[in-house]
């Protein structure tokens, strides 16, 4: 998942530097003793800032047992604090230690970078196993890789780490969703953001039943991420594999403000048939989602339409509180309860039988 330092370019990069340099020296001057200090950042006046750099845990374990500092405090060019040391330079035993201890993960420095910042700053892939631990981000799942994870939790600036350490965001799950999917399914509207601002991703991508991210979303019941979506230009008229469209899923959810967000668009057709001839309106009948069954039927949906079975919408109602839906429909005399499927059974007759 994570893609190794590149070796061949380090090398090149070395030889040009050490080619150039001579050049260098005779184009720039010699930097001076305190800039060379800066530059490298060493913490003379912090103790703990300094062991944690150079990754001596023995001594960060003396320095705290002995109450006099603050384990947050902020020292450096960047006002950094010992947890960004050690994420940076990758020193994992010290980076657990100062958690256990109560280091301030969401803390930043000066110039609002956190600890992930500074761990990707450092490069240090190590580091990985470590920072996902205190997320509850797996990094060996056989369903969800950590980016799918951190993207379904909605832990965007673990995103953003993964990332900047090599994650790929064009793996599949063995069900064929990709990170994207996930994120819509979490519902966590600034990592979809941040998945897209990525401009390498297919919002239009399909799983292995051909669902989008767009179906993830309406099924979830997630009206904002619905909205983004469909203003990047994912296509509302995609179907899946069923033949069902982001309408269909709305439905089957039972999310009336999907619902009705999905249709002020005015480009679905309310009558459109996945398979088996199912229509948005039998969807949600057979889920009993009355609200959405009576927004439908205000919105012009055919109730009279049958199925590849010859059955209608109150055949396609689940069995579970039919007479309520029976009751809704009939009131204005829109559908016959005594109308038959191809079998000869009518919904008054399931009705009757449960």
């Amino acid at each position: 998942m994570f893609k190794p330092t590149n070796v061949t370019v380090a090398n090149k990069l070395t030889l040009f530097c050490h080619i150039t340099s001579t050049d260098k020296e005779q184009r720039y001057p010699e930097q001076s003793p305190q800039q060379k200090v800066d530059k490298e950042e060493a913490f003379v006046n912090s103790p703990l800032h300094d062991a944690c750099k150079k990754g001596n845990l023995t001594r960060v374990k003396r320095i705290l047992s002995q109450g006099l500092v603050d384990i947050n405090s902020k020292v450096g060019n960047h006002q950094k604090t010992a947890l960004m040391v050690a994420a940076q330079e990758g020193h994992c035993e010290i980076f657990d230690f100062l958690i256990g201890k109560g280091a301030n993960m969401s803390q930043v420095d000066d110039d609002g970078k956190n600890f992930l910042y500074w761990s990707c700053k450092g490069g240090h892939v190590g580091m990985v196993e470590c920072v996902l631990e205190h997320y509850d981000v797996l990094t060996s799942s056989a369903m969800m890789t950590p980016l799918m994870q951190a993207a379904f939790y909605g832990y965007r600036n673990v995103c953003e780490f993964l990332v900047c350490m090599g994650a790929s965001v064009s793996e599949v799950d063995p069900f064929g969703y990709k990170v994207l999917h996930w994120g819509c399914s979490g519902g966590h509207l600034d990592v979809v953001k941040y998945l897209l601002s990525l401009c390498i991703l297919d919002i239009n991508s399909r799983a292995n039943i051909g669902k989008t991210p767009l179906m993830k979303a309406a099924h979830e019941d997630h009206t904002d991420i619905v909205e983004l979506l469909v203003r990047k230009g994912a296509n509302v008229l995609q179907v899946d594999g069923t033949g069902s469209n982001v309408l269909h899923w709305a439905c089957s959810g039972g999310h009336l403000d999907v619902v009705k967000y999905l249709l002020s668009l005015c480009v679905l057709d309310i009558n459109s048939r996945a398979q088996g001839g199912r229509t948005p309106l039998m969807e949600a009948a057979f889920k009993e989602h009355r609200d959405i069954v009576e927004l439908l039927v205000r919105k012009g949906a055919d109730v009279s339409q049958v199925d590849d079975w010859g059955e209608n919408v109150l055949q396609n109602s689940d069995m579970d509180g039919i007479e309520e839906i029976v009751k809704g429909i009939t009131r204005e005399n829109i559908v016959n309860v005594r109308d038959r499927n191809k079998d000869e059974v009518t919904a008054a007759m399931i009705a009757k039988c449960n």
